[in-house]
């Protein structure tokens, strides 16, 4: 379930923006399709759905489509998505507004951390960027660079001082995301730098149950070595044992029953 290259195929889809010998342009329709919704209708609605919703949001956010055509943040934006440096430093000179917003809400320190450029993220913040910004779903650049998969620019963002439990708008965590979509070393650097492994959203779910409904082994061993709670139950009453097993994960399975045999001992 590989979130990161649908989404930076759909950062430029408005079009192509040419940048003095940069061109950065992006097409939808021939990205990899991520896992859908169908393969877990059977477990929280509520829960799938929470993360689902961010994925499709976060499309926007990311996109270069800014107000004004040819803009120079529109120009900027490209630059970032192509990781110019110096051209980001041009613009910035130029007079473009570091705290820019796309036509979604979406800002260029989120486009920089979901395409992994922490040397543009710095340069960025330097020039007066805002690191905790808001956007219609919520406090989230965090989540943003989960789901690009950069564990590198989660530990910068948390040395910051980006709340690494902020919450989207359903109230999911960045760990959560990173749970769901699979990658580990994300999952690490968010431990490492604090996340709350028991953390719930506004339906009760937590990371250990979307990376046991996801199917993730590594990442389900992961949560439990920091102290996640196999008991917790959402508002429907679904744990992550009863998730992996309507999915039919069944190395997952055993993990959470010895986890909860060795609770009850």
């Amino acid at each position: 379930m590989d979130f990161k290259y649908v989404v930076c195929c759909a950062i430029v889809w408005a079009g192509t923006v040419s940048i003095a010998g940069t061109q950065a342009t992006g097409n939808l329709e021939s990205a990899p399709k991520p896992l859908t919704t169908s393969a877990t209708n059977n477990v929280s609605d509520d829960l799938m759905q929470g993360a689902w919703d961010f994925f499709d949001r976060i499309t926007e956010l990311v996109r270069n489509r800014f107000p004004g055509k040819k803009s120079l943040e529109e120009k900027l934006s490209a630059a970032i998505v192509a990781g110019k440096v110096e051209k980001v430093r041009g613009f910035l000179e130029k007079g473009a507004d570091p705290n820019a917003r796309n036509v979604a809400g979406g800002t260029l320190l989120m486009q920089a951390a979901f395409c992994g450029h922490k040397e543009i993220a710095a340069l960025l913040l330097s020039k007066g960027a805002e690191v905790n910004a808001a956007c219609p779903s919520g406090k989230c650049i965090m989540a943003i660079a989960t789901m690009g998969d950069h564990p590198a620019m989660v530990r910068f963002l948390a040395e910051k001082g980006v709340d690494i439990n902020a919450k989207c708008s359903l109230g999911n965590t960045a760990l959560m995301f990173g749970s769901f979509a699979g990658y580990s070393d994300v999952v690490t650097a968010l431990l490492e730098s604090g996340a709350s492994v028991n953390a719930k959203n506004n339906v009760g779910g937590t990371a250990l149950m979307y990376a046991s409904s996801a199917g993730h082994v590594d990442i389900v061993k992961l949560l439990l070595l920091s102290g996640a709670d196999a008991n917790a139950k959402d508002e429907n009453g679904q744990t992550a044992l009863s998730m992996a097993k309507e999915q039919g994960y069944e190395e997952i399975v055993k993990l959470l029953r010895t986890k909860l045999n060795s609770k009850n001992k």
